[in-house]
């Protein structure tokens, strides 16, 4: 068996399972939505462009609603506040009907709610952050090595990135507990387009390396020599 959850992996070993613990892997964006990646990089203008931010995640379940209420009540109000001389948007994109109650917070200056969408890749090209705020732990998010394969930096709690230990803090990823880790995140990225940028192809190098079907196929191929 394998798994991109390594408590899952451990779990089942102890029942006489062979398993295999394994990075999640991604099929990424195709050549032409990569290369409109690296020109929105190329290109992008914190000083005048719109800053659009991206919050991704089915309303299926617990995990989304309730971390996603905490960002608008804790965070988004801070990042008005910060950031009002930049045209930043946060753009909530997922699938499901979102519960009342988070949709009454849906209702604040520069909050555009989207729900489904048909190509998220395309949404993708002129995202300048993913972020993906966590209050509860529920295994490994899809969605940050699917950002890392379009070169999108994310920003989030600790928790939502529990299980991947190819995500390092600073490096692949910004990690944020409250409304000023948040903001200095944020600005980490405003204040310096090389950091970006770098990150940027840091993140790519990282898919390729990890969450690419290629590096799953190799990682596979020598698990099963173990098994045999």
């Amino acid at each position: 068996m394998f798994t991109g959850n390594r408590v899952d992996a451990e779990l089942s070993k102890a029942h006489g399972i062979n398993a295999v613990n394994r990075r999640v892997p991604v099929i990424g964006p195709d050549k032409a939505i990569l290369k409109a990646r690296r020109k929105f990089i190329t290109n992008f203008n914190i000083k005048s462009d719109t800053v659009k931010l991206m919050h991704l995640g089915s309303f299926n379940g617990s995990f989304t609603p309730i971390s996603l209420m905490w960002f608008l009540d804790e965070v988004w109000p801070s990042f008005l506040k910060e950031f009002n001389n930049y045209k930043i948007e946060l753009h909530i994109i997922g699938a499901a009907e979102p519960p009342a109650d988070l949709l009454r917070r849906f209702d604040q200056p520069k909050v555009i709610y989207r729900g489904f969408v048909e190509d998220l890749w395309k949404e993708f090209i002129n995202t300048f952050v993913l972020l993906i705020p966590g209050k509860i732990s529920t295994g490994i998010r899809i969605r940050v090595p699917t950002a890392f394969s379009i070169m999108v930096p994310v920003i989030g709690n600790e928790i939502s990135f529990r299980g991947m230990t190819d995500v390092v803090d600073g490096a692949t990823a910004l990690f944020a507990e409250t409304d000023v880790d948040y903001t200095n995140a944020m600005k980490k990225f405003i204040n310096s387009n090389i950091f970006y940028k770098s990150m940027c192809e840091e993140l790519r190098e990282t898919y390729n390396s990890n969450f690419s079907l290629e590096s799953a196929s190799e990682d596979i191929r020598k698990a099963i020599k173990t098994l045999i």
